[in-house]
C-alpha cells in the first residue's frame, strides 16, 4: 500500500500546477448510473458514447482548453473504457503524470474512440482540442 500511495503522490505532484488552474463545469457517469448521480448523455463534452464503468469530469482550463478526468469507478475491477468522441472533437491529448508539468501527448483515435484499460480507481486526464469554426 505504501508503494501505491508513494506513486499516486508523486503523480499529483507531477500535474499539481495544471489540476489547480482548473475549473470544473459537470461531473458524469456511465451505466449502471449510481443513485444520485448525473448520466452522462449523448453529446456532452464531445463525447458521443461512453461504455465502461466510470465517472467523468469535465473542466474548463487556462487558453480556452477543455480536460475531462476519466476515472474507473470500479474499486475492484480493472475497467476498459470506450469513449467516441463526435465530430466537435479534432483532437484528443493525455496529460503525462509521470513527468513534471503535465505535458500533453497526443493519443491516437482508432475511427473516433479511445480506448483506456484502468486498474481500479485508477484515472486518465485528457485534453480535448475542438475544431474551430
Amino acid at each position: 500500500m505504501y508503494h501505491l500511495a508513494k506513486r499516486v503522490n508523486r503523480e499529483i505532484q507531477n500535474i499539481g500546477a495544471l489540476l489547480l488552474s482548473l475549473r470544473s463545469t459537470a461531473v458524469r457517469h456511465t451505466s449502471p448510473q449510481p443513485r444520485g448521480t448525473t448520466w452522462l448523455y449523448e453529446g456532452h463534452g464531445g463525447i458521443r458514447e461512453c461504455s465502461g464503468e466510470a465517472v467523468l469530469g469535465f473542466f474548463e482550463g487556462p487558453k480556452d482548453s477543455t480536460y475531462v478526468l476519466v476515472v474507473n469507478r470500479n474499486p475492484w475491477r480493472r475497467s476498459k473504457v470506450v469513449l467516441a468522441f463526435d465530430d466537435k472533437i479534432e483532437s484528443v491529448g493525455e496529460v503525462d503524470r509521470s513527468n513534471p508539468g503535465g505535458t500533453v501527448r497526443a493519443v491516437n483515435l482508432d475511427d473516433g474512440s479511445l480506448t483506456i484499460e484502468m486498474s481500479p480507481g485508477d484515472g486518465r486526464l485528457l485534453r480535448l482540442r475542438y475544431v474551430k469554426h
